[in-house]
């Protein structure tokens, strides 16, 4: 795990922010929110007076859920598409190196990939 009094350091390489650029978090944060539009467009969308007239009122107000539903279907299936996309560029690539702090040992990912002499996983995530 990441020592977390030491800075940060930025990747001079760029090897992230150049591998998951176009799908990253501009897609993730825009595709949890079509949903939520779709909704409330529709529920504005069954309002209108052409609406009112073609589908009978008990049906009208499933259809922003419905709809919301839909909607949040068609965008996972979307995303993860783009996340397999995204992921693929990067096996076979070697890791970047990193600093760390084990156990209060401070060492770099490939000295500990040399020292073990191990396969290794490395679960990265995000913390909001």
């Amino acid at each position: 795990r990441r020592d977390l009094g030491a800075p940060r350091r930025a990747r001079p390489d760029g090897w992230a922010s150049q591998e998951l650029s176009g799908v990253g978090l501009a897609v993730d944060g825009t595709m949890q929110l079509v949903p939520l539009i779709v909704y409330f467009l529709s529920q504005n969308l069954c309002q209108q007076e052409f609406v009112v007239k073609l589908v009978p009122e008990k049906f009208r107000g499933w259809i922003p859920a419905i709809a919301a539903l839909l909607s949040f279907v068609i965008a996972s299936k979307y995303q993860s598409a783009n996340a397999g996309k995204a992921t693929d560029g990067l096996i076979g690539k070697p890791a970047p190196d990193f600093e760390i702090t084990l156990a209060g040992k401070a060492t770099s990912l490939q000295e500990l990939v040399k020292e073990k002499s191990l396969p290794m996983i490395i679960d990265l995530y995000r913390n909001f």
